[in-house]
């Protein structure tokens, strides 16, 4: 029994040696807040961040007056990365999903984001780790307040993501 007791504790132990993880302070466009990355494999992780959000909306009176308004709530990003070398190291890429969905007053905006980045995380012998990547993203908008439209139409946005805080 105590052997079979020693191996079950043993494999468990080698287990949890075997996953890694990160936590780190993210940020991305619309995204400021905390980010947990998994290794779920030896090449292949999964990312989510959970922040809040502000957007600043320009909106003009019926006698031509600006205004804006600053519209806040929760933001969610989520982006499944592949590795070229090891999981949470080295150069990666993958798709990403950011929404944010923000209220002013009794009006909501929604905008979510979709596409694709590359990027680079960085991770010392301590644990330390500094990442960030690059893309092109493409949105949906959604909104309470009449004549929202972002950047005049565009419909491609690029796409900044960086997180630093520590891996184990």
């Amino acid at each position: 029994m105590k052997k079979i007791l020693f191996l079950f504790l043993m494999t468990i132990s080698i287990s949890a040696m075997a996953q890694k993880n990160s936590v780190k302070l993210g940020a991305t466009i619309g995204n400021l807040g905390l980010q947990y990355e998994r290794a779920i494999s030896d090449h292949f992780s999964i990312v989510g961040q959970v922040g809040f959000s502000k957007i600043e909306i320009e909106e003009i009176d019926f006698v031509g007056n600006s205004y804006t308004k600053d519209s806040k709530g929760l933001a969610i990003y989520v982006s499944p990365r592949y590795y070229f070398s090891e999981a949470l190291k080295g150069w990666h890429i993958g798709p990403f999903l950011n929404s944010i969905n923000t209220k002013y007053e009794d009006e909501k905006t929604n905008l979510l984001m979709y596409g694709a980045e590359a990027g680079y995380q960085w991770v010392s012998n301590s644990g330390f780790t500094l990442g960030g990547s690059l893309g092109l993203a493409g949105f949906n908008v959604e909104s309470d307040i009449d004549g929202v439209e972002v950047l005049n139409g565009v419909n491609l946005l690029p796409q900044i993501q960086v997180g630093i805080g520590y891996s184990f």
